[in-house]
């Protein structure tokens, strides 16, 4: 009992520094991972044992019959909670047929799961038909059970060498992960997109440039009449003017309407980094001409950012799996307990069982933890967006409701109607409203968060398509915990009531 005591806390110890350790929910994760190692152990242990006594004992063919009846009794226990935990760990560590298929790790697993299989075979084999015949006085199983057993021990050799591979070498999902990412990670240098609003009179105008940095630029303009709403799309002329603050001179470039309302113009105006002034003179007939200065501060193009590797997995798949591991262990482990004696609990059978509805009752909390997240829920509800032609920049304003017991952090977006989407905070100084970059939105629990303009909202980089009034479109939001909601922007000049 000392000995099996100490190996079972040393295989938790390994269960809380392995793979397990990292994953988002921990315990279920860690709790599965021991009895994964536990059962194992003992199941490969009786078995190393039978390979060492059998052949130095003088057992009858009976006793040795009864030997193996006990033992396959416990085994069937082994045998179930190897099927249940390894299947959460398939997944947890794999996720897809495409990381199982195209990983080390997938591969290792497939190879386990080959060995895997004829040792079930075989073991159904000792538990059908050699124990009867031993029991019945053959004596000449006696043979034929050595050869099985050690057969069984050569494929539980090859099934260690995968799982010291697998212990190795990253989980296939990360792995899978990060190709994803290196895939639709830009090749090019990262850009520094600068857009800033002003407004003057009735006229509210809207300066873009990409990618932003030292080299050539892609200038674009965009006026929107205050009083209606609409576009404006006859200006006469429009003119750039460019200053660098520290170094002096000047340059000069003059978009032209393109067919979605938009001015443009491409040049390399911006040649060195530092503070630029950028002034815009906008002439439109039978009117006095406007003028507004914009503030820049460039930089020299950087290097492409590191890829994004992201291995969340929705609340949703998390709760689902930790219960039906639960429900699975917990199943097992109540058939396996109402079949032995409460004499025999401390048999090799109720210490499994005993290890059975531990783990279930773990992986059943914490999915219940998972799916109902305590008391209340996270709300989403009146987005909308502003009308705004394609090329241009629009923004999202919502209302998130946190009625649960827990910090809601929104980390991401992501919409179809835009090349990306990023979350912004506007600042006025003075007369000049400027965006602050925010990495994430957080929500107190309890409480509400407004995004409504001119204050925070979500920008809509590079629109590929018009807003148009009266419209929707879908936009996802992705929280730290990883749920993700996904909900229809209505596009409306106004605010929803």
């Amino acid at each position: 009992w000392v000995a099996l005591i100490c190996g079972a806390a040393m295989l938790l110890v390994h269960a809380m520094n392995s793979h397990a350790s990292a994953a988002q929910d921990v315990p279920v994760a860690v709790v599965n991972d021991w009895l994964h190692l536990l059962a194992s152990s003992l199941w490969f242990g009786g078995l190393a044992g039978f390979v060492v006594v059998l052949p130095r004992s003088n057992l009858t063919a009976p006793q040795t019959g009864e030997l193996v009846a006990a033992f396959s009794n416990y085994a069937r226990a082994a045998v179930a909670a190897l099927l249940i935990t390894g299947l959460y760990s398939a997944w947890l560590h794999i996720g897809s047929v495409e990381a199982l298929m195209g990983t080390a790790y997938g591969r290792a697993l497939l190879v386990k799961s080959v060995l895997f299989a004829p040792l079930l075979v075989i073991a159904a084999v000792n538990l059908l038909l050699t124990r009867r015949a031993l029991l019945a006085g053959k004596t000449r199983w006696n043979g034929w059970l050595r050869g099985l057993v050690g057969v069984e021990v050569t494929l539980l050799i090859g099934i260690l060498a995968a799982a010291a591979l697998m212990t190795a070498i990253n989980p296939a999902r990360g792995v899978q992960a990060m190709r994803t990412a290196v895939a639709a990670a830009p090749v090019t240098a990262e850009a520094n997109p600068y857009f800033e609003m002003q407004t003057t009179d009735d006229v509210m105008a809207h300066l873009d440039i990409v990618p932003g940095t030292v080299g050539e630029n892609t200038f674009a303009v965009t006026l929107i009449d205050l009083d209606t709403g609409l576009v404006i799309d006859d200006a006469s002329l429009i003119r750039l003017r460019f200053n660098n603050r520290e170094v002096g001179g000047q340059s000069e470039l003059r978009p032209e309407l393109q067919e979605n309302g938009v001015y443009e113009a491409s040049g390399t105006n911006l040649s060195i980094p530092g503070d630029w002034r950028i002034r815009m003179t906008i002439q439109r007939p039978g009117e006095f001409d406007k003028v507004l200065d914009f503030e820049a501060t460039i930089q020299p193009p950087s290097t492409p950012p590191p890829p994004v590797i992201d291995t969340t997995i929705p609340l949703s798949d998390r709760g689902a799996a930790a219960l039906l591991a639960g429900y699975g262990l917990l199943a097992i482990g109540g058939f396996f307990g109402a079949q032995t004696r409460l004499r025999r609990l401390l048999s090799g059978t109720g210490v499994l069982t005993v290890a059975l509805v531990i783990a279930g009752a773990v992986s059943m909390v914490t999915g219940a933890a998972l799916v109902y997240g305590g008391s209340g829920s996270i709300t989403v509800r009146g987005a909308w967006a502003r009308p705004a032609p394609a090329g241009a920049t629009g923004a999202v304003y919502l209302t998130i409701d946190n009625t649960a017991d827990r910090l809601a952090r929104v980390i991401g977006a992501e919409t179809e109607m835009a090349a990306r989407v990023e979350l912004h905070r506007t600042v006025i100084e003075g007369e000049i409203a400027r965006m602050q970059p925010l990495d994430t939105l957080e929500v107190p629990p309890g409480e509400t968060l407004r995004i409504s303009p001119p204050g925070t909202h979500l920008m809509l980089v590079d629109l590929q398509d018009d807003l148009i009034e009266g419209e929707t479109f879908p936009l996802t939001l992705t929280f730290e915990s990883g749920e993700v909601v996904t909900l229809d922007v209505r596009v409306q000049m106004i605010a929803p009531e």
